[in-house]
């Protein structure tokens, strides 16, 4: 599989393509800092995802993609530019969540 990872290079990202490239997918990472510090075979573009025209025009241009996972989408914006990059491009786009859209529980955990 042809795998995108945007935000690739992060904490949990990087953690996300170590297990893929352990599997022999295809991975190519979109991060500010490129494939930095990846296993080797992993692909890298730098890339500014505020950058909506440069960053659309690299996703597109770089597919098609089996699946693109988003580890960076933060904002509406950044989401809306996001599906201008995959629309036709993937057959399928996964966008993580952080903690930060969740409240902290008052209570103790588990937190339903």
């Amino acid at each position: 599989m042809r795998i995108l990872v945007i935000g690739g290079a992060g904490l949990i990202g990087s953690a996300i393509v170590r297990r893929l490239a352990g599997k022999g997918d295809s991975i190519t990472v979109m991060d500010l800092q490129g494939a930095k510090g990846l296993p080797a075979g992993v692909d890298g573009l730098t890339a500014d995802r505020r950058d909506f025209e440069r960053f659309e025009a690299a996703v597109a241009s770089t597919g098609p993609w089996d699946t693109v996972i988003d580890m960076a989408c933060f904002r509406p914006d950044e989401a809306e530019s996001a599906v201008r990059a995959v629309r036709g491009n993937t057959a399928h786009y996964i966008m993580t969540s952080t903690i930060d859209v969740h409240r902290k529980p008052a209570s103790r955990y588990p937190y339903t």
